[in-house]
């Protein structure tokens, strides 16, 4: 019976390094931001209460229905700032280089169409895998999200972004401890 307890707790460990590695696409934080105009020079924030678990990544969706004035989509840049002193922006002109390019990066963004960053982002030549540089934000609190047209004019639609989570590792372990000693109190 020591085996099965022991089993029981390795496989509660495996989990806790999985869930570091993959999100849990049902704790996804879907931060709806509406419709977005933007001019050259336009800075355009959102204060956003968020009360999380762990992050470890985010993702883009928008709609660029209107590129004007020799603009691309990538020449929007994206900071998300969590108010605990971690910062981190997407694109701009000229490009800013990785890992500040988003996944549409270049002329390939100069037409109106969908344009996804992150998951979804393998439309725009990415790897289709969620930014990872969000990993460590704070999880509770406001995070500012500022969008900053640097050349020419955009008109977004539907502009969301994705806050990609895993449940706590430490809760894996409490589990698989749990396990083990109900395990023992059986025999007891």
């Amino acid at each position: 019976m020591k085996k099965s307890a022991s089993l029981t707790a390795l496989a509660s460990l495996a989990m806790a390094s999985t869930a570091m590695a993959q999100h849990d696409p049902a704790l996804d934080h879907l931060i709806d931001l509406g419709d977005i105009t933007l001019e050259e020079g336009d800075v355009l924030s959102f204060d956003v209460e968020v009360d999380l678990i762990q992050v470890v990544g985010m993702s883009f969706y928008g709609n660029a229905v209107e590129i004007g004035g020799g603009a691309w989509a990538s020449d929007t840049i994206l900071t998300i700032d969590d108010g605990a002193g971690n910062s981190h922006f997407l694109g701009g002109f000229p490009e800013p280089g990785p890992p500040h390019d988003w996944d549409f990066q270049g002329a390939d963004s100069s037409d109106p169409t969908q344009y996804f960053h992150g998951i979804g982002g393998e439309a725009h030549g990415g790897d289709g895998e969620m930014d990872t540089e969000l990993a460590g934000f704070a999880t509770d609190g406001t995070w500012t999200l500022s969008f900053e047209q640097d050349w020419g004019n955009i008109e977004w639609n539907d502009v969301s972004v994705t806050i990609h989570q895993v449940p706590v590792p430490g809760a894996f372990v409490l589990l698989g401890l749990a396990g083990l000693v109900g395990t023992r109190r059986r025999h007891d």
